[in-house]
Formats: C-alpha cells, sequence, structure tokens
C-alpha cells in the first residue's frame, strides 16, 4: 500500500500530519513529497509518484490545495482520496496571495467534468477562516462519505486522528 500526502498552499509534506500517518502505517508505505504552487510542476510529481507505485493500492491524503491535488489525481487515475478542508477553486484562492495561477482553471473544470464522489472521503471544519465550509461542501455534494465538524480550523489538527482512522478504513489496514 501507499499513502500519498499532499500538503496545503505554503506548508510541506514533512509535517505534523505525515508524521501521524507515518506512525500508523509505516515510513514505507507513506508518500509525502513537498510540492510547488505552479499546477504543472505538481502534476508531473504526483503523476511520478503513481506511476512508480503500480502495484500497490494508492489512497491520497490532501489538504487545502493538497486536498485539490489529492481529488484531482485521484479521479485521474481511479484511485480514493480522502480530501480535508480541500481548496476546490485555486484559479481564485490562491490570486489573493499573489500566486501565478496558470493552468489550475483547466484543471478545475475537468474536475466539475470528471468527478466520482465514491472516490472521496470529505473532511471540512466548519470554523475554517481560510476557505468557506458552505462552499466546500457545494462543492463536493457527492462522496463516499462527508464529516463535518464545528471545530479543527483550517488546519485540522485537533481532529486528525479521524482522518488517519479514515484512511486505515479504506485500506483495511489492520494494526498489529
Amino acid at each position: 500500500m501507499k499513502i500519498i500526502y499532499t500538503h496545503g498552499f505554503r506548508s510541506q509534506g514533512n509535517s505534523f500530519k505525515s508524521v501521524a500517518l507515518r506512525e500508523r502505517f509505516g515510513d514505507d508505505n507513506v508518500v509525502y513529497p513537498d510540492l510547488p504552487t505552479n499546477a504543472d510542476a505538481t502534476e508531473a510529481i504526483l503523476d511520478k509518484i503513481v506511476k512508480e507505485n503500480t502495484n500497490f493500492p494508492i489512497v491520497f491524503v490532501g489538504t487545502s490545495l493538497g486536498g485539490f491535488w489529492a481529488n484531482y489525481i485521484a479521479q485521474k487515475y481511479d484511485i480514493p482520496c480522502v480530501i480535508v478542508n480541500p481548496c476546490f477553486k485555486p484559479s481564485i484562492s490562491l490570486k489573493k496571495y499573489g500566486e501565478n495561477v496558470d493552468g489550475y482553471a483547466q484543471r478545475e473544470v475537468w474536475l466539475e467534468n470528471n468527478t466520482n464522489g465514491n472516490l472521496i472521503s470529505l473532511f471540512v471544519a466548519k470554523n475554517d477562516t481560510v476557505l468557506s465550509a458552505k462552499e466546500m461542501l457545494a462543492a463536493y455534494p457527492h462522496t463516499a462519505s462527508t464529516t463535518i465538524l464545528k471545530d479543527g480550523g483550517h488546519r485540522f489538527d485537533i481532529h486528525w486522528n479521524l482522518v488517519v482512522d479514515k484512511v486505515s478504513e479504506i485500506v483495511k489496514f489492520k494494526e498489529e
């Protein structure tokens, strides 16, 4: 099995979240790349990871902008994903940070036309101050499961164990 963690904007792969995934599933089973904000470069990195791991069941786990990427790549390769407070329109939300958003709009349109909700397990914190919970839920009306929590904020740190448990459920990982 391979769990691929895609971090949020201006974050990094080696974070509390990837550490928690590695603690549960083992270092060899979790991939946690540092991703650029450039859409083409990010897609190339994630495509390469998927292609290098074709013999394993794969699950994507992503937060914020990483949630967008986890869903996009999961849809592209028919892989399950767990997305947490996902960015759903990076072409809009990244602009306010002065980021170049070239390449995001075409991927958003592709996702709108190709999303299989059965691949998605969604987690949303109602008190996210970066992305609107209402808009996130509207962007993902059909999912395999949706968990809405009143707290947790954008980072979702206090509830990360629920995400790890969902991944465990998906991969049917049995703890020793």
